[in-house]
C-alpha cells in the first residue's frame, strides 16, 4: 500500500471517494447496464431505441452521449434508475460497505444506493442540501451523495447538464475545495475503462486540481496509468479488496487517536456562527495580473479563506474601466504590486500601468461603500490628507487572518504591517459562516469560448512578453482589418494567439464569444465559409454575405483563422480572401500562418525567436531533475540553441520524452549522433510542396519529433502513422470498438489505451473531445515515415485503415436507417477522413466490388448534407484504378449524380444522357449490383425531365427501386398507393408530408416534429419541408431569409415562399420570375411554380395570366401530374375543391400496379 495512504489515514487525513463498480457485485447495474435498460424499455415502443443500444454497446458514443439524445425521455429514465437502486438491502452482504466506515470517518459516493449509509450509519449529506453542505466540517462523520440519492430520484444527477451545473460553481463542489485541501483522496470502484466514469472523472478532478496532495485509486488494469493527478494502485483481482480494506482497518486502528482539539475548534466554530445572523455581504475582488509581468491572477487567495463565509464575490481583474463601473458592493479588495510608491494596475492593453489611491478614489462611486482592502508587496509613501475614502493597505500578512480579524473581530488596529486611512469611516460588519458564491468574467453563460483554448493547456506557457503586448494591443486596435500573426512551424503562433484570447476573455472582451477554426484540412472555398457561417450562428445559410449585410450583424467577437496558408493554395483562394474581406467589417478576425496573406487590409506581426532563457525555462518546465553548472551551460549553449534552435515545440518534445536524471552530455551525445542522419533522411523531403515555397523551416524541430519518434514502440509508430490518413481524427471509442471485434481483437498489433496515453504524454497527439489528431507538422512527419516503410508493410497499414474507415461507414449507414440525424452527425465529424480514404483504398483491397459498395455508401451520405464536392472530384481520378465491366459507367453516373445535385443541372444531365441513356437502361441486368446501382442513379437524373419514359422503363423492365416508386407514385398522384407503401417506414420523407398536405391531412405539429428531427445539414429536406410550412401560411420572412440556398432549385423554392410573404405586386412578380426560372430543371416543381404565378396574376388582374395558366396546364396534363391538373382546373373555375384522384384517369401503360403487387412481399418484411 502506498506510504501517503497510510499516513493520511494515521493523520486522519484519508478521503474515500466511492464509486459505481464498488456497488456491482451485489447486483447493482454500472452505467451502460443501467442506460441499455431504459433503452430497452423505450425500444418496446420504438425500434428506433434499439440503434442508440448498438451505438452504445458499440462505443460510438459514450453514456452521457446517449442520455442527451433521450433527455426528453427523463420521466422513464429516472422510474428505470429507482427501481435498479432502490433495492431491499437485508438479505445482502453489506460487510464491505461498512468496512468503509471503519477506514474513514469522510465518505464521498457518486452512488444513488443506500448500501454505504446503510452499512456505516454515518449522516447522509445529499449535494443540494446547502444547509448541511455548509456544516461538514462540524460533523464527526459524513458520507456526501456528490450525484444524489435515490430517496429522491428526480434530483439526482444523471444528465450532461446538471453534471456541468453541478460541477461549475455549487455549494458541494465549493465545499468540497475547501474540505480536501490537505486530504488524500482514494477512489474505490472507479473503472477508468468505462466511458460515463472516465467523463465523471473529468468533473470530479474540478475539485482538487491545483492541490499538492497525491490521490490514488484502486485497480487491476495492470496498464492503468496515472489520470488527472490520480495514481494506479494495483490489485491482482477484485476478489482482493476485502484484504486490502482489511489492511487499512489496521493502519487505522494501530492509529487511533481521538482529535479533541480538532472537535472543539469545529464546535466553537459553529457557536460563533450561531451568534451572528447579519445579511449576507457583497464583494468585488480585484486582481491586476499584467501580461508585461509574471504575475498570474490571485482570486483563490482571497476567495479560499472566504470560502467558509456566506459571502458574494465578484472576481475583475484591475483596470479604471472595471473601477468606474463597481456598484453596489459593500468591500472592494485589491490584489497588487507596488512601484515607486504607486500601485499597479492594468491599462486598456493589459500592460502594466502606475495609479494611486487618490486615482482609485477618483475612479470609484463610493456610495454606500464600507471599506477598501488592498494586499500590496511592501508599504508605499502617502499623505493621510491625500485620501478621503474608508481604506485599509495591507502587506506581509496572512490572508486568513486578516479576514478573521476584520469579518469576525471587527478589527482595524491589530495589523503589523499596513496603513489605515479614515477607519471612522469604515463600516466593519460580521460575516455568517456558510458557503461563498464566487462569480468570475467567464462564468458568463451569454459568452462562449472555442473548446480548443483550454486554460489547462497554457498552464506551462512562457516568455514572449513583447509579442503578447503587441498581439493584445493590435487585437484591441485592429478595425476592419485581418491581423495575420506568421511565424515557423512549432515557433508557437497557436499557443501565443490563445493565450491572448484566454486573457482577453477573462477581463470581459468580446462579449459574443471566441471562435477558433483550425484551416489545415480545410479544402475548399464552401467548407471555409460553413466554418464561418458558424460563428455568425448562421451555418443555416448559404448566402453569408447577404444574410449578415441584410441584418447588419456586428459581432463583439473575434474569429482565430489557425494553420491558414493551406488555405492560400486552394484552387478557391481569390473566394477565400474576398470573404475575409467582407468579414473584417463585421468580426475581429486573426489568422496565424507560416506565410504573410498579402491582404491590403492585412496588420501584421512577425513572432519572434525564443531567448536562450526562455527556452531553459520552457525545458524546466517539464525537466524537473536538477542541473549542476556545468550541465545548464551545456543545455543552454549546445543542446537548446545549436540544436534545438530555441524552438518551443522541439524543446518541449524533447523534454518529455527524457526519462529522470538524464545525462546532458549523454543527451547531447544522442542528438548529435543522428542529427545528419536524420536531418539527411526525410528532411527535404517533406517540405517539397508548393504550400511549403515561402515557409521558414526548422531542422531542429524536425529532428526533435524524430528523436521522439524512434522511442516508439511497434505498436505507438502504427498508431501515430495510421492518423496521418485520418486528417479528422479518429475518436477514441471508435478505435476500441474496432479493435474490439472481428479479426483484430486478437491482433498483435492491437492498439490499446496504454499507446493513445503514452503518445499523449510524449506530445505527439492532441486529444480534443474524445478524437485523437496530430498537429499540423507532427502530421506531416507522420506521413512521411509512413510513405517510408515497404509496400508490403504500406499495403498492410492501408488494409488496416480502409478496414477501419469500412467499419465505420457500415456503422454508420446502419445507425441511419434508425436514427438518421444521429448517424449524420457522425458522419459529418468523419467528412474529411471519407475524403482521404480515395487517396489509399485502391492500395490495400483487391475485392474491387467491395471498393465500389463503400463508394455507394458514402456516396449516399454525402448526398444527405451536399458537402462532397472534394469526394467527386477525387472519385474521377478513381476511374482508371478499377477494371470491373462498367465500373467507370458507375462511377460517371455518380459524378454525373453530384453535379445535378450541387446545381449544375445541365452539366450532369448532359452528362448522363452520354453515360447511360434510358435505351442503354434495358440492356442492364438489374439483379447485378453494379448495373443495378447505374439504373438507380440513372433514372434520379431523367426522372425530373423524362418522368414517362422513367415510368415506362420501371414498368417494362419490372425494375423495383422504393425510391423511384415514391417519386412515380407522388409526381401521378396516386396518393392512395403512395400512403400503402410507407406506412410501415419510420423515415417517410418530404414527399409523404407533401401528399398529406394535399389531402389536407397533414398536422402541423407533425411537419414541425419532422422539421426539428433533421440534420441541420440536411439543406434540401430543410427547404422542402420549410416550404410546406409556407404553403400551410406558418413561415415568415424572417425565418425565410435564413434558409440554405444550395442550387437553383433551392434557390427557386426560397423564392416561391417570399413571393407568398410579399406585400409589394412587382417584388412578387420578380420573386415568382426568379423561382419559375430556377426550377425548370425540376419538372414538377417547376409546374407548381406556374401554378402559383398564374393563380397570383389572375387574382390581381394582370396581363399574361393566361399565357401562364395554359403553359401550366399543359405540363401537368403531359406529365400526368394529375394532383397539379386538377389545382388547374380549380383556379380557373375559382373553386377549392378537394383533389380525388379517382377522377383523373391515368393510362393504363403507366400503372405500377402490378411491379408493386411483384415486389410487396419482399418490402413489407423489410419494413412492417
Amino acid at each position: 500500500m502506498k506510504q501517503q495512504i497510510i499516513d493520511a489515514i494515521k493523520e486522519n487525513k484519508l478521503l474515500l471517494f466511492i464509486g459505481a463498480g464498488f456497488s456491482q457485485p451485489l447486483g447493482f447495474p454500472s452505467w451502460n447496464e443501467l442506460i441499455s435498460l431504459v433503452l430497452k424499455e423505450l425500444a418496446e415502443e420504438d425500434n428506433k431505441y434499439n440503434i442508440l443500444a448498438d451505438t452504445l454497446s458499440a462505443r460510438l458514443l459514450t453514456s452521457l452521449e446517449v442520455l442527451d439524445k433521450i433527455k426528453d425521455k427523463k420521466k422513464l429514465v429516472y422510474e428505470v434508475l429507482d427501481r435498479e437502486n432502490d433495492k431491499p438491502l437485508e438479505n445482502l452482504n453489506i460487510e464491505l460497505h461498512r468496512k468503509l466506515g471503519r477506514i474513514s470517518s469522510r465518505i464521498i459516493t457518486t452512488n444513488y444506493d443506500r448500501l454505504i449509509e446503510t452499512a456505516t450509519g454515518f449522516k447522509k449529506v445529499v449535494f443540494d442540501n446547502t444547509f448541511h453542505i455548509a456544516k461538514l466540517h462540524d460533523k464527526d462523520n459524513f458520507l456526501l451523495k456528490l450525484h444524489g440519492c435515490i430517496e429522491n430520484p428526480d434530483t439526482c444527477i444523471l444528465f450532461q447538464e446538471k453534471y456541468e451545473d453541478l460541477y461549475k460553481e455549487t455549494a458541494a463542489i465549493e465545499k468540497l475545495k475547501s474540505l480536501i485541501a490537505d486530504h488524500t483522496i482514494l477512489f474505490i470502484g472507479f473503472s477508468l475503462s468505462d466511458d460515463y466514469v472516465r467523463k465523471q472523472f473529468e468533473y470530479i478532478h474540478s475539485i482538487y486540481k491545483g492541490f499538492s496532495k497525491q490521490h490514488f485509486y484502486l485497480t487491476v488494469d495492470n496498464s492503468a496509468t496515472e489520470i488527472h493527478g490520480v495514481h494506479p494502485v494495483f490489485l491482482k483481482d477484485w476478489g482482493d479488496m476485502g484484504a486490502i480494506l482489511d489492511s487499512l482497518i489496521e493502519v487505522k486502528e494501530s492509529a487511533k487517536q481521538t482529535s479533541v482539539a480538532t472537535i472543539t475548534a469545529a464546535n466553537d466554530e459553529s457557536a460563533l456562527a450561531s451568534k451572528f445572523k447579519e445579511k449576507e455581504v457583497s464583494i468585488a475582488l480585484l486582481s491586476a495580473a499584467p501580461i508585461d509581468s509574471d504575475r498570474e491572477p490571485l482570486f483563490e487567495t482571497v476567495t479560499k479563506p472566504l470560502s467558509k463565509f456566506k459571502v458574494n464575490i465578484e472576481c475583475f481583474y484591475f483596470n479604471i474601466e472595471v473601477l468606474r463601473n463597481l456598484e453596489g458592493f459593500d468591500y472592494i479588495i485589491i490584489l497588487s504590486q507596488t512601484v515607486k510608491d504607486k500601485i499597479i494596475i492594468e491599462d486598456q492593453y493589459l500592460k502594466s500601468k502606475l495609479i494611486t489611491p487618490q486615482e482609485i478614489e477618483e475612479n470609484l462611486i463610493t456610495d454606500d461603500l464600507k471599506g477598501i482592502i488592498i494586499f500590496i508587496d511592501k508599504p508605499i509613501q502617502i499623505s493621510v490628507s491625500q485620501v478621503s475614502i474608508p481604506l485599509l493597505m495591507l502587506w506581509e500578512e496572512d490572508l486568513s487572518s486578516v479576514f478573521f480579524k476584520l469579518f469576525q473581530k471587527k478589527t482595524l488596529n491589530r495589523f503589523e504591517n499596513s496603513i489605515l486611512f479614515n477607519p471612522e469611516k469604515f463600516n466593519l460588519t460580521v460575516i455568517q459562516k456558510g458557503v461563498s458564491t464566487i462569480v468570475t468574467r467567464g462564468d458568463n453563460s451569454k459568452r462562449s469560448l472555442a473548446d480548443s483554448i483550454d486554460t489547462k493547456n497554457l498552464i506551462n506557457f512562457v516568455g514572449r512578453k513583447t509579442d503578447l503586448e503587441d498581439v493584445t494591443r493590435k487585437i484591441i486596435d485592429t478595425s476592419r482589418r485581418v491581423l495575420t500573426i506568421k511565424g515557423s512551424g512549432g515557433i508557437g503562433k497557436t499557443t501565443t494567439v490563445k493565450k491572448v484570447a484566454l486573457e482577453l476573455f477573462d477581463r470581459g472582451l468580446f462579449s459574443d464569444g471566441i471562435f477558433f477554426i483550425d484551416c489545415e484540412f480545410i479544402t475548399n472555398y464552401k467548407n471555409f465559409e460553413y466554418r464561418v457561417a458558424q460563428c455568425f450562428g448562421i451555418e443555416s445559410t448559404i448566402n453569408l454575405k447577404e444574410h449578415v449585410q441584410l441584418n447588419n450583424i456586428v459581432l463583439n467577437a473575434m474569429i482565430i483563422l489557425d494553420n491558414f496558408e493551406p488555405m492560400l493554395y486552394i484552387d478557391d483562394e481569390d473566394e477565400v480572401k474576398s470573404l475575409l474581406a467582407f468579414v473584417c467589417d463585421y468580426v475581429n478576425v486573426v489568422i496565424t500562418s507560416r506565410e504573410w496573406v498579402r491582404l491590403e487590409f492585412e496588420e501584421c506581426h512577425e513572432l519572434r525567436a525564443f531567448t536562450i532563457e526562455e527556452a531553459f525555462e520552457l525545458f524546466s518546465k517539464y525537466y524537473k531533475s536538477e542541473l549542476n553548472i556545468d550541465e545548464i551551460k551545456m543545455l543552454k549553449d549546445d543542446i537548446l540553441s545549436r540544436l534545438l534552435n530555441n524552438n518551443p515545440l522541439a524543446i518541449k518534445i524533447t523534454a518529455k520524452n527524457l526519462p529522470k536524471s538524464k545525462n546532458m552530455i549523454a543527451l547531447k551525445e544522442e542528438l548529435e549522433k543522428d542529427f545528419f542522419n536524420i536531418t539527411k533522411d526525410g528532411y527535404e523531403d517533406i517540405f517539397d510542396e508548393r504550400i511549403d515555397a515561402n515557409i521558414e523551416r526548422s531542422k531542429s524541430l524536425y529532428q526533435s519529433i524524430a528523436y521522439s519518434y524512434y522511442s516508439l514502440t511497434t505498436n505507438e509508430k502504427l498508431l501515430f502513422e495510421l492518423l496521418s490518413l485520418f486528417p479528422d481524427g479518429i475518436h477514441m471509442n471508435n478505435i476500441k470498438s474496432f479493435f474490439s471485434q472481428g479479426k483484430y481483437k486478437l491482433d498483435s498489433r492491437r492498439i490499446t489505451d496504454r499507446d493513445i496515453t503514452s503518445l499523449e504524454n510524449k506530445s505527439l497527439i492532441e486529444i480534443n473531445r474524445g478524437f485523437i489528431e496530430l498537429q499540423s507538422i507532427i502530421g506531416r512527419f507522420a506521413e512521411y515515415q509512413f510513405q517510408k516503410r515497404p509496400e508490403e508493410e504500406k499495403r498492410d497499414f492501408h488494409k488496416r485503415a480502409f478496414d477501419f474507415i469500412g467499419f465505420l461507414i457500415d456503422t454508420i449507414s446502419s445507425i441511419c436507417e434508425d436514427n438518421q440525424t444521429l448517424g449524420l452527425e457522425i458522419f459529418d465529424q468523419n467528412i474529411e477522413n471519407f475524403i482521404k480514404s480515395l487517396d489509399y483504398f485502391t492500395y490495400s483491397v483487391e475485392d474491387q466490388d467491395k471498393k465500389l459498395r463503400y463508394i455507394l455508401k458514402v456516396d449516399n451520405l454525402f448526398d444527405y448534407i451536399e458537402q462532397g464536392q472534394h469526394f467527386y472530384r477525387k472519385l474521377k481520378k478513381l476511374k482508371s484504378k478499377f477494371t470491373l465491366e462498367k465500373s467507370d459507367i458507375l462511377i460517371d453516373v455518380i459524378i454525373a449524380s453530384s453535379k445535378y445535385r450541387f446545381g449544375k443541372f445541365k452539366e450532369g444531365y448532359d452528362q448522363i444522357k452520354q453515360t447511360v441513356s434510358i435505351e442503354d437502361m434495358y440492356k442492364l441486368d438489374h439483379t447485378n449490383m453494379l448495373d443495378r446501382h447505374i439504373i438507380i442513379g440513372g433514372l434520379h437524373l431523367y426522372d425530373y425531365s423524362d418522368i414517362n419514359e422513367v415510368r415506362r422503363f420501371i414498368i417494362k423492365s419490372n425494375f423495383y427501386s422504393h425510391g423511384a416508386i415514391v417519386s412515380m407514385l407522388y409526381n401521378a398522384g396516386e396518393y392512395k398507393k403512395l400512403e400503402a407503401l410507407v406506412a410501415y417506414r419510420k423515415l417517410r420523407g418530404f414527399h409523404y408530408l407533401e401528399m398529406k398536405y394535399n389531402m389536407d391531412k397533414l398536422d402541423y405539429d407533425e411537419l414541425e416534429a419532422e422539421i426539428n428531427g433533421l440534420y441541420r445539414k440536411q439543406y434540401i429536406e430543410i427547404m422542402q419541408t420549410h416550404y410546406i410550412k409556407a404553403k400551410m401560411g406558418k413561415l415568415d420572412r424572417k425565418s425565410i431569409n435564413k434558409l440554405v440556398v444550395t442550387n437553383s432549385y433551392t434557390s427557386g423554392i426560397k423564392s416561391l415562399m417570399l413571393a407568398f410573404t410579399e406585400k409589394d405586386h412587382n417584388k412578387t412578380i420578380l420573386y415568382y420570375e426568379s423561382a419559375v426560372n430556377d426550377l425548370q430543371p425540376i419538372r414538377y416543381y417547376y409546374t407548381e411554380a406556374i401554378y402559383f404565378y398564374a393563380g397570383f396574376l389572375l387574382a390581381n388582374g394582370l396581363d399574361e395570366s393566361m399565357q401562364w395558366y395554359n403553359k401550366g396546364l399543359l405540363l401537368a396534363k403531359d406529365n400526368h401530374y394529375r394532383f397539379l391538373y386538377h389545382k388547374f382546373i380549380c383556379l380557373k373555375e375559382g373553386l377549392e375543391t378537394p383533389y380525388d384522384e379517382d377522377q383523373y384517369n391515368l393510362p393504363v401503360e403507366y400503372l405500377l400496379d402490378e411491379l408493386i403487387e411483384k415486389n410487396k412481399d419482399e418490402y413489407y418484411s423489410k419494413y412492417k
